[in-house]
């Protein structure tokens, strides 16, 4: 121990602690001091934050927007539509930070304990390591939990390390007779899984038996929850207040559960079939004082499963279940009468250990010295009579630093301390930091989740057909090149074919055993743009010396759980620079899907991307920007995976056709578009089952009065309808200066992948839009105009929402007039230079803002009287029509302000 005088060591701002002498163990330092540096990790955020699940707000909140100019962000608040002042964003993130208190659901109760967990969930395969989550949902008035499995599908980036990042997968969702106060995963410091996670609502305390299912046959992924014990309050009496305050599970036994109520009277459980049974209580008066007036209590199990701790706001000790009567080891001594204990929590480096938090300090305690010293002690000088201060302890670093972040309910950013062992003394790893968790939500729990670094995998290009080059397999565990031309051509097929046969039975694995994240890493999938093979930097000695000199990056997960019922994950990195990259053709689970991990985080802002070094010029075709109108259509569309049904295409038929019988029932005249009608509920990435079902929909509709625009329609005034007339020639035709153009060598086949998604979704966006569904006007009705075209009422009325070209459009056509008097042109054609002196009055359009309409690719162009441009220069057709002068429009008035 260090020497000390009192309740034991304490460091803090320019105050090491004592120092001891020691020579022989550090001769360059030979006085040793309990506050260190460099023994911890420093968490950078990686910009990488994202909403998991929406908090649940009961007052409409002020919408912000983020707009990025030369690096800086600027942070508006509109508070109407018609306020455009700027507010400087300090002030914006107090005002949303002491809103989001105001406008929460509930007050501060000192009982609700921690609503977010974190541990380890049985499945059907009997495998104990997959991660699961348990929070608190606001569906039902804070009465449901969700129960989720956490996926680690997408990789977190630092220079030649990486991590998986966890997410949401198979979920379900509990449903209880009264709000939930408290969720907490069991977990078992001996050999064996806790099948348990324990439920605290304000009636009972519940012990769901929780488990991960998997159909072999199916494919398909569920989760199951059954109610396995259920214990009530004990009866209302002079030592019971018949109400539970907290509860426990233990660690060593995980059939034991411990619980406490108001007064501080606590009681252990035995779980024995189906059925709980009291094994011991403990006496009231020694846990509440007369100077406690707080219903507050804590319990948790301490050094062996005959240890409890019991703590309230001015008492912390151990009491032995073996003993007939209630006798207390106090363990802390608090520093005055002022200060209160807010928050324990066991301590990961030592079963003795225990970090204790008060409002004055982070207290590292042992119970083999109880009564009076402490290990160590930082003062945090936040407010005192924050009584929202919890801390969360996570172990980093191998199990040898314990990292406790401090949070509160009236804080914005989280406070880490790193405590550790070094020669056998209890030292202060690093100075205290914190990090910024977002001004906009309040945080009513945390968990923290290391995530393992690993040397990152790198990608090379295949070469399908078999030449000098051939392509990368695995072969007995090793990545060679097969496929080279040999003289023995039945041999080196034999050797591919081989070597591939392995990658599929690997490939085969990894699917059945897709639970175990170990092999994710090491199986091989054969479903890439290339195969991924060790970096170089691991083979030879040169490799080896690097990997000991070069410094291994630390990553950090944190979710967090807000009082308004959203669940947020913030990621964070050791290194300086990190970022999110999808690991070959892997995707996330159908009930989430993260368009952070799908688009880019930042994305250039021109119209040309930067990474499209060659191609097309700009001037020819316009590449227009998806960014706006995808972020709206991902959420909807969930890409889909090996748990999804295979006949996606059928159901959405199904609901297509569904869709048109009930909305033409009525023999309505407007028109609807097919992706109008009814929406996939995921992605449909078989574009062959999709151009086969659009052909058979328009079979099925031809001879009844329901009329289906061919998709060659609609596509013609897009493309060059002699190339592009399906849903896989636009998907061929998009790629091709989309794809196609990227420079592979510059440019990471995970962004080459991630682009090849995009396209491959707005063709089926755009095959949807373009076809239109009507029906057929009687005998009677086919020479009358309809109404809706003569006096453009429904046109009129949503003028708000179209463009101003479409607007213009609208006011300028003429009755009765045919489009047979028009001439357009296709998307990116390029017209002739004039051979004589004639004014152009075309114009190309400018690209398509976020309010404007998303596939209006091409409209029709009024002459104006005059010209800009020279004569002499050619100008790229336009994407509307051009008229032919009629004497109504010679009369008309001029305008120069055409499209």
């Amino acid at each position: 121990m260090w020497p000390s005088s009192g309740r034991g060591v304490s460091v803090g701002y320019g105050h090491p602690g004592s120092a001891i002498y020691l020579p022989t163990i550090s001769p360059d330092e030979p006085f040793q001091t309990a506050r260190r540096h460099g023994f911890g990790v420093r968490f950078h955020d990686c910009d990488l934050s994202r909403t998991i699940r929406p908090p649940v707000r009961s007052l409409s909140q002020p919408v912000h927007s983020h707009i990025e100019r030369k690096g800086i962000i600027h942070t508006m608040t509109h508070y109407t539509s018609a306020s455009n002042e700027m507010i400087p964003s300090g002030i914006v993130n107090e005002y949303t930070h002491e809103s989001s208190n105001i406008l929460a659901l509930s007050g501060y109760d000192p009982t609700v304990g921690p609503l977010l967990s974190t541990g380890l969930l049985r499945n059907s395969k009997h495998r104990e390591n997959i991660h699961g989550i348990a929070f608190a949902e606001n569906d039902t008035g804070g009465n449901s939990v969700c129960v989720a499995r956490l996926r680690l599908p997408f990789r977190l980036t630092a220079g030649r390390y990486s991590a998986r990042v966890p997410i949401i997968g198979t979920q379900i969702s509990l449903d209880f007779d009264a709000k939930v106060n408290q969720v907490e995963f069991g977990t078992n410091l001996t050999d064996g899984l806790n099948p348990f996670l324990l439920v605290r609502t304000s009636r009972s305390t519940m012990l769901m038996d929780t488990k991960l299912n998997f159909d072999p046959i199916t494919g398909v992924k569920s989760m199951s929850s059954e109610l396995a014990y259920e214990i009530l309050p004990e009866n209302p009496g002079p030592k019971s207040a018949g109400n539970q305050v907290h509860a426990t599970q233990n660690p060593f036994d995980y059939s034991q559960v411990a619980t406490i109520d108001s007064m501080g009277s606590f009681f252990v459980y035995d779980l024995n079939d189906d059925s709980t049974q009291l094994r011991a209580c403990g006496d009231p008066s020694y846990v509440a004082g007369q100077d406690d007036l707080s219903t507050w209590r804590h319990i948790l199990w301490g050094r062996d499963s005959n240890t409890l701790l019991v703590a309230n706001r001015r008492q912390l000790g151990y009491h032995d279940v073996r003993e007939p009567t209630a006798k207390i080891t106090h363990s802390v001594r608090l520093a005055n009468n002022q200060v209160r204990i807010y928050d324990v929590a066991r301590s990961p480096l030592s079963e003795h250990e225990n970090f204790v938090l008060t409002s004055q300090s982070i207290m590292w305690t042992d119970d083999r010295m109880p009564g009076s010293r402490i290990l160590l002690e930082w003062d945090h000088f936040v407010d005192t009579k924050d009584t929202s201060m919890k801390i969360d302890v996570t172990p980093i670093k191998d199990n040898t630093v314990a990292m406790v972040t401090l949070y509160s309910q009236l804080l914005p950013l989280n406070i880490v301390y790193q405590f550790s062992h070094h020669n056998g003394m209890p030292i202060s790893a690093d100075d205290p930091y914190y990090y910024s968790t977002g001004p906009d939500t309040v945080a009513h729990t945390i968990a923290c989740i290391p995530l393992e670094s690993r040397i990152q995998k790198r990608f090379r290009p295949r070469t399908k057909k078999r030449g000098p080059f051939g392509r990368w397999v695995k072969v007995d565990g090793d990545v060679v090149m097969q496929g080279v031309a040999t003289d023995d051509k039945e041999d080196n097929q034999e050797q591919l074919e081989e070597a591939e046969g392995k990658d599929n039975e690997e490939d085969g694995d990894e699917d059945e055993d897709e639970e175990e994240d170990e092999e994710e890493d090491e199986g091989d999938g054969d479903d890439g743009d290339g195969d991924e093979v060790e970096d170089e930097g691991d083979g030879g000695e040169q490799g080896k010396k690097e990997d000991n000199t070069e410094e291994i990056p630390n990553f950090l997960c944190t979710l967090k759980l807000s009082r308004d019922y959203g669940l947020f994950r913030q990621l964070l990195s050791s290194g300086k620079y990190a970022r999110v990259n999808i690991r070959g053709e892997e995707k996330p689970d159908d009930q989430e899907s993260e368009v952070e991990d799908i688009l880019p985080l930042n994305p250039p802002k021109a119209i040309v991307p930067d990474d499209y070094s060659k191609g097309h010029d700009p001037s020819e075709v316009f590449l227009y920007d998806f960014r706006s109108t995808y972020h709206t259509l991902f959420p909807s569309l969930p890409v889909s995976d090996d748990g999804l049904p295979e006949d996606l295409v059928a159901q959405y038929a199904k609901k297509l056709g569904k869709g048109i019988n009930q909305l033409f029932s009525e023999g309505k005249r407007q028109v609807h578009s097919l992706g109008e009608i009814a929406a996939p509920e995921h992605a449909l990435v078989n574009l062959n089952e999709l151009s086969n079902m659009v052909s058979e929909l328009q079979k099925h509709y031809e001879k009844s009065k329901i009329n289906i625009f061919p998709l060659s329609h609609g596509l013609q005034t897009l493309f060059d309808h002699q190339t592009v007339k399906s849903v896989a020639d636009i998907d061929r035709y998009l790629k091709s200066f989309w794809v196609d153009s990227i420079d592979a060598d510059n440019v990471s086949p995970e962004s080459i992948q991630r682009k090849r998604l995009l396209t491959t979704m707005i063709a089926v966006h755009l095959t949807l839009s373009c076809m239109g569904v009507h029906t057929s006007p009687g005998k009677q009705e086919q020479n009358v105009f309809l109404a809706d075209l003569e006096n453009y009422t429904d046109c009129k009325i949503k003028t708000k929402k179209l463009s101003q070209s479409v607007d213009l459009l609208l006011n300028e056509w003429e009755d009765g007039q045919s489009t047979k008097d028009y001439e357009w042109h296709k998307l990116g054609t390029i017209k002739e230079k004039p051979k004589d002196m004639m004014h152009d009055f075309s114009t190309v359009p400018p690209p398509p803002s976020e309010s404007q309409s998303f596939f209006s690719f091409s409209q029709p162009v009024f002459p104006s009287s005059s010209s800009s441009m020279p004569a002499s220069i050619s100008q790229p057709a336009s994407l509307g029509k051009r008229p032919r002068p009629s004497a109504s429009q010679k009369r008309k008035k001029k305008r120069n302000d055409g499209f």
